[in-house]
């Protein structure tokens, strides 16, 4: 949603509700313990539309949604709560509808294979359209925890822009574990500016094993082409290939192809990626 039709879903909310019902949301407002909190001089005797401008001004675009379904909830307008948070299931709809063929193929392989729980079984994700994901997504995670999950994959597949838009157009709030927003710096960055796979590149071409997998991920991604796959795969050994990778398509891929090298390497490389990141 536009911060225009934000408004307007929460105006219109409140149009909804009984004075009883939309005094007890501006008590809660006016009391709501975490921060930022409201003064009670922007809220006791507002109408409708100045209590909407109150939550939009005081919790961002994408913070009022959230904030007023926490309010209803907490008055028991569960039915209310609901309505307001439809749109999240519309937005969900609408991002997976709108992703490329191979962007929509690499989300359902995230999915897939997502370590967090719940886990959603490949049967589930297999072969199915952008509607049977998005029920599949609110299903198992709640139509808030299906937006912050669509945010999470997005971002592990480097589509930042449209993981941003979709917490924009939901007023979720959510940012990755360790990072301060979901589409902030360089994944793989260090605190030189140096990038993690570039400081690491001799040890990586030494100890990195399963090559194989790598590559199929990279040419999933679209970060190698289809000829550099072939070229690099007949390449005899573990640390040729790797070398190889790094001398050519990796670094023809630049910083963004490198993020999402350093993030398949954390999935398939577990163990010698946090060694590395023990290393001053």
């Amino acid at each position: 949603m536009s911060s225009q039709n934000i408004k307007m879903a929460i105006a219109d909310m409140f149009e909804g509700l009984s004075n009883n019902n939309f005094n007890n949301f501006r008590h809660e407002l006016l009391h709501r313990k975490e921060g930022p909190r409201v003064a009670r001089i922007r809220v006791e005797g507002k109408t409708h539309f100045e209590i909407t401008n109150v939550l939009v001004s005081t919790f961002t675009e994408t913070g009022a949604v959230g904030v007023a379904v926490e309010m209803l909830r907490g008055i028991d307008c569960n039915e209310e709560a609901d309505q307001l948070e439809m749109d999240k299931r519309k937005a969900v709809k609408l991002m997976l509808s709108n992703l490329s063929a191979v962007n929509f193929n690499n989300f359902r392989s995230e999915l897939v294979h997502r370590k967090k729980e719940p886990r959603v079984a490949l049967n589930r994700v297999e072969g199915k359209c952008f509607l049977e994901i998005t029920d599949v997504l609110i299903s198992t995670f709640s139509e808030t925890g299906a937006v912050k999950v669509s945010a999470e994959l997005l971002n592990a597949m480097y589509c930042n822009t449209e993981a941003a838009q979709l917490l924009k157009d939901t007023g979720v709030e959510y940012s990755e574990p360790g990072s301060s927003n979901t589409a902030g710096p360089s994944a793989g960055g260090t605190a030189d500016s140096k990038h993690f796979v570039d400081k690491h590149r001799t040890e990586l071409i030494n100890r990195v094993n399963c090559v194989a997998d790598i590559l199929d991920q990279l040419l999933e991604k679209e970060v190698i082409t289809q000829s550099s796959y072939r070229e690099i795969l007949v390449i005899p050994t573990s640390p040729q290939k790797m070398r190889e990778l790094f001398s050519g398509p990796l670094n023809a891929a630049g910083p963004r192809g490198k993020d999402v090298f350093y993030r398949i390497l954390e999935k398939e490389e577990k163990y010698l990626i946090e060694e590395l990141k023990g290393k001053k």
